[in-house]
């Protein structure tokens, strides 16, 4: 039975007679080919949850980027930072990026000067223009220098205030997320470096608000069963690790997206920040469906 679209507390969907019918309509279709991002099964290049993930994705990027995202997303954006933490091929191209907003705060006029990209298994070149084309750095002959993503998010979020302020942390966090999240974006256009950790996560998301479309709240609790959907074909040892490093787990690291697992019910307990931020996916999932039926 397809479900009818609820009211919800951020007011972005209006009500439509197709609403998600005709997106949902896909299981009436055979498979045809194999999703670009996780191998499996899908009607087009992309599953749907992978879909899904590449949408939430544009939107944060959308909204951090040239819209004025509401406030009480900072919180959850701010928990994407630092998702690679777990992935140590991958890891350099975020640790790259960290060091540049550092060089560029410290710096402003000078050259960066990396040493990330030297301790990689990654070559340093592809390292450089992965950051390149994601707008971190830019090349001013033979020197590396802030890219115009970087500077922008240095000018709107991090200037004007002291280190020690709860509000530089507070927007040191966003920052590190967005770049998190661009440099996916450009990861994903290159089929040698797809970051599964970071797909898993957000079809790990995207897999729950899927399941909670029709309701009027999206609970904090996710099974483990969407869990296992969101990181199905993702090498188990990578799985673990992930669970650990958002759990708090892992040395140096405090627990993210998630506040505790409830091994009675078997179900990861989700930050009260991040219940917003599933809302708001909800919605603007529901919108593009219905513009889509027009």
């Amino acid at each position: 039975m397809v479900p009818q679209e609820s009211n919800t507390s951020h007011n972005h969907a209006t009500s439509g007679s197709k609403d998600w019918g005709q997106y949902r309509g896909w299981s009436r279709h055979a498979y045809t080919r194999k999703c670009k991002l996780c191998g499996g099964p899908a009607y087009g290049e992309y599953c749907r949850l992978c879909d899904y993930t590449l949408f939430q994705i544009d939107e944060i990027l959308r909204l951090y980027l040239e819209g004025t995202p509401p406030e009480a997303m900072d919180k959850a954006i701010a928990e994407f930072d630092r998702i690679y933490f777990s992935n140590l091929r991958l890891r350099v191209f975020y640790n790259t990026a960290c060091e540049a907003v550092y060089c560029a705060m410290m710096n402003p006029n000078s050259p960066l000067t990396l040493f990330e990209p030297n301790f990689s298994t990654v070559p340093e070149p592809k390292v450089l223009a992965i950051l390149e084309e994601s707008g971190i750095v830019s090349r001013e002959g033979e020197s590396v220098i802030a890219g115009p993503l970087l500077k922008k998010l240095i000018r709107l979020r991090l200037t004007g205030y002291l280190f020690t302020s709860e509000d530089f942390s507070k927007q040191l966090g966003i920052v590190y997320a967005i770049l998190t999240l661009t440099v996916t974006r450009t990861l994903l256009k290159h089929e040698e470096f797809i970051p599964q950790i970071v797909v898993g996560i957000f079809r790990v998301i995207s897999a729950h608000v899927f399941r909670n479309v029709s309701s009027t709240s999206i609970p904090r609790e996710i099974p483990r069963s969407t869990w296992d959907t969101g990181f199905k074909g993702i090498n188990p040892r990578e799985e673990a690790h992930v669970e650990w490093d958002l759990l708090g787990l892992t040395p140096n690291t405090n627990p993210r997206i998630f506040e505790n697992y409830d091994s009675e019910k078997e179900q990861f307990v989700s930050k009260e920040c991040m219940i917003y931020y599933y809302e708001y996916i909800r919605d603007r999932l529901r919108e593009r469906e219905i513009e889509r039926s027009r």
